[in-house]
């Protein structure tokens, strides 16, 4: 995992109550926060579960079909933070006009979903373009695209530069719903010389209609 850019986090939204994935093979039912899913190019019996996690606790699982499909039912995270604080980890800077609607609201720390087999970690299950996919080296690919699931206890929008370091730059435009969201994360401007690197990765609600659920043992 990226530290620092995965620490400031990514979204897209999904339900009011709990949350609606904008995938483009399969409907979520937004009402009662159920995500569901079906893994590209299954292989059938490669895995039997999938869990909601990040790492340190689990939100929830749910099994896997012989066909890949899943569903999964989110519970409302019991620990949360300020989104100010949650954003800046007390060490990264907000640039000039950064906003945030509403600096009262609570964010959950972000979660991946995981795939296993008899109790045993395989790998994620990331939901992402091709490109993230198929790349060596994702975080650094421009134009890859993955999404992490993240809650929220009120409306806000996030907009505007926060700086991780002197190589690293995160832009926000975000639009959180009450319950659940799905963020989606593009690194749009990579540079690389022979001592330096310099990337700039957009955060947004707009999630693109052509991401599908990819196994992968890459990093969410």
């Amino acid at each position: 995992m990226r530290t620092t850019i995965k620490s400031a986090f990514i979204l897209a939204v999904l339900s009011v109550s709990l949350f609606s994935c904008n995938k483009s093979n399969d409907p979520t039912d937004d009402s009662t926060g159920v995500l569901s899913g079906t893994i590209d190019s299954y292989v059938s019996g490669s895995m039997d579960s999938v869990k909601m996690t990040n790492g340190d606790f689990t939100n929830s699982t749910g099994p896997v079909s012989p066909v890949g499909k899943f569903s999964i039912r989110l519970k409302v995270p019991t620990e949360l933070s300020k989104v100010r604080t949650y954003l800046s980890q007390g060490i990264f800077t907000f640039a000039s006009g950064f906003t945030i609607s509403d600096t009262t609201a609570l964010l959950s720390s972000e979660l991946h979903l995981y795939a296993c087999k008899s109790n045993r970690y395989l790998g994620y299950i990331n939901h992402c373009n091709y490109l993230y996919y198929n790349s060596v080296d994702p975080f650094y690919t421009l134009g890859g695209i993955h999404t992490v699931f993240i809650y929220c206890n009120k409306a806000t929008t996030i907009n505007g530069k926060l700086i991780l370091t002197s190589s690293q730059v995160s832009i926000y435009n975000v639009s959180l719903k009450e319950g659940w969201n799905e963020v989606a994360e593009t690194t749009t401007t990579y540079t690389q010389t022979l001592t330096t690197k310099y990337t700039e990765t957009t955060y947004t609600t707009d999630i693109p209609s052509d991401l599908k659920w990819y196994f992968t043992t890459e990093p969410a």
